[in-house]
Formats: C-alpha cells, structure tokens, sequence
C-alpha cells in the first residue's frame, strides 16, 4: 500500500459503524508503520469485526472481547522497564496522545492538523502539551547561551 492509503480506526474498533473518534492511520516507513503492524495484527488475530485490541490468553488464542484498558498501561510499563525509560512510574497510555502533540509540533506540523488528530476541542490543552514538551528546546536561555558560546569561541 502507498503513503496516500490509509487505515480507519474508529473508537479501536473495526466495523464501519463508529462509536467514537476516527482516527485515519497512514501507511508509511516499514519499520515503524502502525497502519502495517495493525494490518498484520487483524489478519493474524483472523479479526473482521469488534474490539481491535483484545486479550491474548496464555495459549496464545486471542479472545473475542476488548483488552483491560489497564493492560496496555501495564505493557507499556514493561516495555519502558525493557528500554531503561527513567519516566516509567508516568508512563501510560495517555503518554501517546500527549506525546503525539509535542513530537508534532517539534517537527513543525500544523497545529490544526496536530489539535485534529489527536481530537482535542479546546486550543488551551493542545498548547500546553506543545509548551511543556518544548519547555527544554525551545528556550530563550538556550537561545542566549548558544550565541554566547558563539562569542566566547569567536573571542577565544
């Protein structure tokens, strides 16, 4: 599949009748595609309707109903533990969505574009997220200590 095709995902669930956001999913760089990797999970998982994240048990048989939304918190704190994270205690779910927005506007995407895909409504929420993940990169001190660097080089 091309950049210009996509995957829905309505509300993490698969049917065409949505009970919550949509969220288009972009086919992009294998090795780091979600589109292919929920591709991949679907068709191995023999899943065509129904929650999109599901239990798998100890088996390995994926079960019909929706994952424990405290599972994926649960999994992302081992995957933290496994990548030395030292934020691990603060990871959650929510981290993605936060994370979305900073790591967005870090790379200059537009802010309507970042406020629409991670579905926020109010401007302010979308802002903060931007600003305390900037708070460290995008800095007047930085800013003042680089080109004082640059002096002391120049002088030096």
């Amino acid at each position: 599949m091309g950049a210009s095709e996509a995957f829905a995902v309505f509300g993490g669930k698969i049917p065409r009748t949505p009970t919550g956001l949509a969220r288009a999913l972009p086919f992009g760089a294998s090795s780091c595609c979600p589109a292919k990797a929920v591709k991949m999970w679907l068709e191995n998982a023999d899943i065509v309707s129904g929650p999109l994240f599901r239990p798998v048990n100890r088996w390995d048989q994926v079960q019909a109903k929706p994952l424990n939304p405290g599972a994926i918190n649960d999994l992302l704190k081992v995957l933290g533990d496994a990548c030395q994270f030292d934020f691990v205690p603060d990871l959650s779910s929510h981290s993605f969505r936060r994370g979305l927005s900073t790591s967005a506007a870090r790379e200059r995407v537009d802010f309507e574009l970042i406020k629409k895909q991670g579905g926020w409504k109010n401007d302010a929420t979308v802002w903060e997220y931007i600003e305390e993940g900037q708070q460290l990169s995008n800095n007047a001190s930085l800013v003042l200590m680089e080109k004082l660097d640059v002096l002391i080089d120049k002088d030096g």
